[in-house]
């Protein structure tokens, strides 16, 4: 489908293309009145827009795909959206701003056991916390956050996660465990 192209091509950088294949879902979507895709859709323009450097109209349409969530009674999609809301105030520097948004969509996360978006969250969290300086809060939940990950096999965010523990430790000036991890 051109929704899966538009992802492929997101990942690959190819923003005009991707762009036109989740314009053209989003069109086809909207003619049978499909409210969950349209907002999955949206959100994902809005990621496009955020990594072609456009964040600001990013973050227009992550707010788009949440209301579209929220006023279908779509709770459990509203949790992507709201991590990238979450994103876009970390990327701003304001990461009491984006704690707010990764514990809503930590919670969503949580109450309809999507694993891998708990995993996301957690780390979000840890990173956001070691951000403001508060370290210890940053290791709980980044220690919790890779026992996840681990005990799911999820391989690349283990990666990700060993490289913010040692950030973490690096920051904190303890530099035997930051090169431990």
């Amino acid at each position: 489908s051109a929704y899966f192209l538009g992802n492929v091509h997101n990942y690959l950088d190819n923003f005009e293309k991707a762009m036109s294949f989740f314009k053209e879902s989003l069109e086809l979507y909207e003619s049978v009145d499909n409210l969950r895709w349209q907002g999955v859709l949206t959100n994902g323009i809005g990621v496009v827009l955020s990594r072609a450097g456009d964040r600001n109209a990013g973050l227009v349409e992550f707010k788009k795909a949440l209301a579209i969530f929220e006023e279908n009674n779509l709770e459990k999609e509203s949790a992507t959206p709201i991590n990238n809301i979450g994103e876009h105030y970390l990327q701003d520097g304001l990461p009491e701003q984006a704690i707010v948004y990764y514990q809503k969509s930590l919670d969503l996360n949580e109450k309809y056991g999507m694993v891998k978006g708990e995993i996301i969250s957690l780390s979000n969290l840890g990173l956001s916390h070691r951000l403001m300086g508060n370290y210890n809060k940053a290791l709980d939940y980044l220690n919790e956050s890779l026992g996840m990950a681990k005990r799911e096999q999820f391989l690349a965010e283990v990666y990700d996660i060993y490289k913010e523990i040692a950030t973490t430790y690096e920051k904190m000036g303890i530099s035997d465990k930051s090169l431990e991890y």
